[in-house]
């Protein structure tokens, strides 16, 4: 969403985009910059924390109506939760709450590496999903999903942007950078 806004402030740079589930070598593939979601751990890439994306744990009234609804992380495990392949743990959800740090194992029918799938599975009443807060918000808003577990913080998501190392920075890439920043200091936490 944030593209156009970009090219409209720079009108003499073009932006092409790629979007995978994979990490590709920004170097060996010719990228500018790339933005990532978790961990990072290559240390001949520049990066640059733009925040972290909060999570919600929700689900539909009709599948908590049939289900019940969890009061504790524990009992997710005996839910249908809709599964990210990017989650560090497949089958835990980390959590802080009054108890402080909580790992609550998690499993369910469907897993996948594409977070809007995972949102449609949910607003269809499949199950229960730990969704990005940004994504989930207007579904919260009008009762579509229910935000579940108040008393317990999922885990976010670092994002990053990374660029690879050089002596100097492109200024597009700077640019870009600095738009990223700017826009999403608002959305993310620090």
């Amino acid at each position: 969403d944030l593209i156009p806004g970009f090219l409209q402030e720079f009108p003499n740079l073009r932006v092409e985009i790629n979007l995978t589930s994979r990490n590709p070598s920004l170097v060996d593939e010719g990228y500018d910059v790339a933005v990532r979601i978790g961990p990072q751990g290559d240390s001949s890439l520049q990066a640059k924390l733009l925040g972290v994306v909060r999570s919600v744990v929700c689900a539909t009234p009709a599948y908590l109506d049939q289900h019940g609804r969890p009061v504790h992380p524990i009992e997710l495990r005996d839910h249908n939760c809709i599964l990210s392949n990017y989650a560090r743990q497949l089958g835990a959800w980390r959590f802080s709450g009054p108890e402080g740090a909580i790992v609550a194992p998690v499993s369910g029918r469907m897993s996948t590496n594409n977070i809007e799938a995972i949102y449609r599975a949910t607003r269809q009443g499949f199950g229960i999903a730990n969704l990005p807060d940004l994504l989930a918000a207007p579904a919260l808003a009008d009762g579509q999903l229910q935000a579940l577990l108040p008393d317990y913080e999922p885990e976010g998501s670092p994002v990053y942007v990374l660029h690879p190392h050089r002596e100097r920075v492109p200024a597009k890439v700077r640019a870009f950078i600095d738009y990223l920043s700017g826009r999403l200091s608002g959305a993310l936490t620090r």
